[in-house]
């Protein structure tokens, strides 16, 4: 008698899919980082966060409402600097650069905090490719987001702070990018 072959990804997918039919994560609801376990709620934030590369890549800046706070305070470090509210993140994510970007996230961890907050960190690459007279040339960015979000909505969720830590030093042309 033939069993049928289980690949890993078929069952995380079918233990995932248990998970969410049964309401909870298995546990007793708390994780010792105050995580309630929520699986809506975390798979809520991370999207959240996983929009901000495709707004970003596409220039659909007006969108950024839809992952940041009106309130946001954003710490960009040495590439964009301290921004507060979502006017300056849009202005200063908007200015004019002859690049197209291509923002990549993997490594993620989610922790509700409390009622209605969570922190989350998050790996990014960002890659900043050339266009006219700089077509060929790129740079790209290795970094972490450690954002905070809070809950808007029923499983809304929108980032109010985010600290932006480079993690090593920009590899390629960053004269690619006008610096006034």
């Amino acid at each position: 008698m033939m069993m049928p072959k289980f690949t890993f990804l078929t069952t995380f997918f079918l233990l995932f899919t248990l998970i969410l039919a049964d309401g909870h994560d298995g546990h007793d609801g708390h994780d010792g980082h105050g995580n309630d376990g929520n699986p809506s709620d975390i798979l809520a934030i991370r999207q959240t966060i996983n929009l901000y590369p495709f707004i970003i890549d596409s220039k659909n800046y007006i969108a950024l409402n839809t992952v940041f706070t009106q309130d946001v305070q954003a710490n960009y470090s040495i590439a964009l600097g301290f921004l507060n509210g979502l006017p300056a993140l849009e202005a200063a994510l908007s200015r004019p650069a002859p690049v197209q970007t291509m923002h990549t996230l993997s490594t993620q961890t989610i922790d509700i905090t409390g009622d209605g907050t969570a922190s989350a960190m998050t790996y990014v690459v960002a890659w900043f490719f050339g266009q006219g007279a700089f077509t060929g040339q790129f740079f790209n960015v290795f970094a972490r987001y450690d954002d905070t979000l809070v809950k808007v909505h029923d499983h809304q969720w929108l980032i109010n702070t985010r600290n932006v830590v480079f993690l090593a030093p920009f590899i390629g042309n960053l004269s690619i990018i006008p610096t006034s």
